[in-house]
């Protein structure tokens, strides 16, 4: 970079993370950090991702199938609700109803009625 006159855009405004209780809901953990030797689609695991568009934040969610690594659903957008969640699940390639088990860090945009009655549904 330095010899194209080129410098890293560092700094400014950075993504605040709001306190509060970690893993506060009082659920069992079925994956329990055993993220191998499970057969592809049926344990997913959901997290997302935090990255400055423009003057705002954006944030990617991700479907991760640990089986293979692989990503198996996305979206993106700004805010911290359900429903990029719920789009996330409409992108797989395969029927979410293969899906056993969907472990998350719990945080608020997982943790919500919208989401725990879709995958009710699938039960």
């Amino acid at each position: 970079m330095g010899e194209n006159g080129l410098v890293g855009a560092c700094g400014g405004k950075r993504f605040k993370v709001h306190p509060g209780a970690a893993d506060g809901a009082d659920v069992p953990s079925v994956v329990a950090r055993g993220f191998g030797g499970r057969s592809p689609r049926t344990h997913i695991c959901g997290d997302l991702a935090y990255a400055r568009v423009g003057a705002s934040w954006s944030c990617a969610r991700l479907l991760v199938d640990p089986c293979n690594r692989e990503i198996v659903g996305h979206s993106a957008g700004p805010g911290k609700d359900a429903r990029p969640v719920k789009s996330a699940f409409a992108t797989p390639s395969f029927p979410i109803s293969d899906i056993e088990v969907f472990h998350t860090d719990r945080g608020s945009e997982f943790d919500n009625a919208e989401i725990d009655l879709m995958l009710e549904a699938l039960a």
